[in-house]
């Protein structure tokens, strides 16, 4: 499932989301005065149909199976008295080999998880003002009730998981906007930025004749940071931010430089433990070290809780790269016509620069080919002969230490991961070299990919382009990433997909769980079927394009006004009260502080059924 997506393709695919994003902002920006009565804004955000709390998502009956099948095995087998697993503050589970099997533990979790962040959704726009005054401690911005009004028009779900966009745009707070309008200047004027915005009185977007305020937003093409950020001179922003107060730029605080472990706090284990640049981490690829699996992804992604991941592998927009509408039905098969049960991979080498001064044989998706036993050849760290696997046991079951079996013998049966094409990112000597070491497949299309019931999602440059069709497919998808994506808060994993630990050190035993071993036997594949159709569900109904589009129009009011001199006015409107969910409403007082808003907003938008 390949498609090669050149810098420029890059580039106009993701203006076209932003601008599409640009145009829905305007709608606020670019407007003077507000024509529509309030009997039309009440109308437009009452229209779609949401997840009640009796329809809770498109997995509600993946967690019905599950739990009468549970169950039933519960009646049927002799229950034994079990441990507990153990939850670190890293994103891991460390098993328990006297508990159960902790995927039984985790996909429950995760639907309980699922079912309460839809049931607090915010419904009505009055309480997605009391959630963002409760999250974010200030009022939404100028232009919050014409992203309500999209968000209700467009049926857009969670309306308050927009998280990513306060922990990239807060540290702004704790410094001067002019500060900030003078470092965009610099940056806008790098080769190879883009900016996109509108100057007054002009633009492709429109406005009003009197309209006096532009909007600017510099963006760069490539695909990973410009710049770590230190964390005291986070840490000293956030504490401005939180004080209404500013940072010196030109004076900021002494900072002792550390490359990108700098960015991670003191205290973390990526400043307290010593990396060797030059050796494979601890342990690596050995997987009869504990068992582990991941029960919070985002902690699991974090390098500063894992410093393996700086060996092993800005502001966050909506990326459109490769996004679908949705899979032609002749290469999406429904499960049962996928006749295929290995795990299936193919791509470039790509993700790296290959040479030999450089720890290439880390790199992720040469970890995830050498996973599987090829490319293992002297001079490389030695994967080993045997594999210690968790074997799927009954509900009630203690899950043991698992089983040692031979690396080879299962691989053929149950992966078909390989690299495709021809080596790249390498100079010609070292390509020659990658022939030898690993065996260049054929790119497999969409019609023959649509043939396996898994497939496992990694990183390339920076983050998976292929996850969108991954996940819409009909196929239990398994997505091992180190990047946290605009969408990471609006999904859930072990209900959508099943994350895996950057090393690979869980895959086997997660494998296995779902379509048991080489032969079958202890297979899950109802479990499965189930997360795999749940996927497919969430990415049809929470990862459209009007999603992208909410969350870029999202990001665009907060941008603007955390760059705007005047940010601390600007607010959606005055109010003399904060609401809650208790039932205390606010009341509006005196004019609204963005102008073209000349109405009173009423305070329940939608009529109780």
């Amino acid at each position: 499932m390949h498609s090669t997506i050149t810098s420029t393709k890059l580039r106009l695919m993701h203006r076209l989301i932003i601008l599409i994003a640009l145009v829905a902002a305007t709608n606020f920006f670019f407007l003077r005065d507000l024509q529509a009565p309030v009997s039309s804004i009440r109308n437009s955000f009452c229209q779609g149909t949401r997840y009640t709390d009796r329809q809770t998502s498109p997995s509600h009956h993946a967690q019905h199976h599950l739990e009468a099948q549970t169950a039933s095995k519960a009646e049927n087998d002799t229950q034994e008295e079990l441990g507990w697993h153990l939850y670190h503050d890293n994103g891991l589970l460390e098993v328990n080999p006297n508990g159960p099997h902790p995927i039984y533990e985790l996909i429950k979790r995760g639907h309980e998880a699922w079912r309460d962040k839809l049931k607090r959704s915010s419904s009505t726009f009055e309480e997605a003002v009391d959630e963002y005054q409760r999250r974010y401690k200030r009022l939404p911005p100028p232009g919050f009730v014409e992203w309500w009004t999209y968000v209700e028009k467009h049926d857009v779900q969670l309306p308050d998981e927009y998280d990513q966009i306060f922990k990239d745009l807060e540290p702004f707070w704790g410094i001067d906007p002019q500060d900030l309008q003078r470092i965009q200047n610099d940056w806008g004027a790098h080769v190879g930025s883009y900016t996109i915005g509108r100057i007054p009185h002009h633009g492709p977007v429109g406005g009003g004749p009197d309209f006096n305020t532009a909007f600017r937003a510099v963006f760069s093409p490539h695909d990973n940071p410009d710049l770590p950020l230190h964390f005291k001179l986070r840490k000293e922003a956030l504490k401005a931010a939180r004080s209404g107060t500013f940072i010196n730029v030109n004076n900021p605080p002494k900072v002792t430089p550390g490359g990108w472990i700098s960015s991670c706090p003191p205290v973390s284990p990526a400043r307290k433990q010593a990396i060797d640049w030059g050796k494979a981490p601890r342990g690596f690829m050995n997987s009869s070290n504990p068992k582990s699996f991941i029960y919070n992804h985002r902690s699991a992604m974090d390098p500063c809780q894992h410093p393996s991941h700086f060996l092993l592998h800005d502001i966050t927009t909506a990326m459109p790269m490769d996004w679908i509408e949705d899979l032609p039905q002749e290469d999406n098969p429904s499960w049962h016509e996928r006749w295929d049960g290995r795990l299936q991979w193919r791509g470039s080498n790509k993700g790296i620069w290959h040479a030999n001064d450089r720890r290439w044989d880390l790199a992720q998706r040469a970890r995830l080919v050498r996973w599987t036993g090829d490319g293992d050849v002297e001079g490389l760290d030695p994967l080993g002969e045997n594999v210690t696997v968790l074997m799927p046991v009954k509900e009630g079951k203690k899950v043991g230490r698992g089983a040692s079996i031979k690396r080879e013998q299962w691989a053929g049966t149950m992966l078909d991961i390989a690299f495709a094409g021809e080596p790249s990112s390498c100079a010609p000597e070292m390509c020659e070299k990658l022939r030898e070491i690993f065996e260049y497949r054929k790119y497999q299309d969409q019609t023959t990919a649509g043939r396996y019931k898994y497939y496992i999602d990694v990183d390339g440059h920076a983050w998976s382009s292929r996850f969108k069709s991954l996940i819409t497919s009909n196929a239990l998808v398994f997505k091992s990433t180190v990047y946290p994506e605009w969408y990471t808060d609006r999904i859930e994993p072990w209900v959508h997909y099943v994350p895996v630990q950057l090393d690979l050190s869980d895959l086997w035993d997660a494998l296995v769980f779902f379509r048991g071993d080489p032969a079958g036997n202890g297979a899950h594949e109802d479990i499965a079927k189930e997360i795999a159709e749940a996927g497919r569900a969430w990415s049809k109904s929470f990862w459209r394009k009007e999603d992208m589009v909410a969350y870029m129009f999202r990001l665009f009011l907060e941008y603007a006004r955390v760059m705007d001199p005047m940010r601390e006015k600007l607010t959606y409107l005055r109010t003399s009260a904060r609401s809650n969910r208790a039932g205390n409403r606010p009341t509006y007082e005196g004019e609204p502080v963005d102008r073209q808003l000349q109405l009173a907003v009423p305070h329940r938008l939608c009529p109780k059924k």
